[in-house]
């Protein structure tokens, strides 16, 4: 059985994504047991009477001071990144070690970064592949160095054609960065397809994996 750490989306927390995800985890159950965490980052509500600890708005970083994140936007900020990027390393503390990593929109992008810092062993930990959903290359200029070696560990990018957060053009930019990316293209947004031929495409992948790990 595959270990698989997940990262949930900018304004999610790991329940909700693993709510979201539903169908996923139901499709790849027989070989993949995933866990689900917690950015570090709190978005603040704007309802005033939820408390902050009850939150489920959460960041991997923040491309403005005031706490805020564009995909789109080019910055000078990541703030918040070297906590999440402490919070993943407990993670694989106290739950790893982990075969891969799923990641979701900004937690995709999250995950890349994790790729990158693991081959210049700047990450500590070890994982044989990385499953990306709507992903995309950060614009926090912090990050630009991290881009500049093709990533060697093993992809699965998902795109949606017509997804209205992450333009299909980010991702596809995001594949330059990765040495042979396996690459499902679906027709939908914002979300994970699951339906019989996508489903195949997945488990075709994580079984390679499950294989190797044997």
């Amino acid at each position: 059985m595959l270990k698989i750490l997940c990262l949930h989306g900018y304004r999610q927390d790991g329940e909700s994504f693993k709510s979201k995800l539903g169908g996923f985890r139901k499709a790849v159950k027989s070989i993949a047991h995933l866990y689900f965490m917690n950015a570090p980052n709190i978005i603040k509500e704007d309802n005033a009477e939820i408390p902050q600890t009850e939150t489920r708005q959460r960041a991997w970083w923040f491309s403005k001071e005031q706490n805020f994140f564009c995909a789109q936007e080019v910055s000078d900020i990541c703030k918040g990144f070297q906590e999440s990027l402490d919070a993943v390393k407990q993670e694989f503390d106290s739950e790893g070690p982990f075969d891969g990593i799923l990641g979701f929109s900004q937690g995709a992008a999250m995950v890349t970064l994790l790729c990158a810092l693991k081959e210049t062993q700047a990450f500590p930990y070890q994982f044989s592949f990385v499953f990306l959903i709507a992903a995309f290359q950060s614009n926090s200029k912090p990050h630009e160095a991290l881009y500049c070696s093709t990533i060697q560990t093993p992809s699965l990018h998902v795109i949606g054609d017509t997804d209205l957060v992450i333009p299909k053009e980010m991702s596809e930019t995001l594949l330059n960065c990765y040495l042979n990316p396996v690459v499902v293209q679906h027709p939908g947004g914002h979300y994970v397809p699951v339906s019989g031929q996508y489903k195949t495409h997945y488990l075709q992948f994580l079984q390679c994996h499950l294989k190797s790990n044997s």
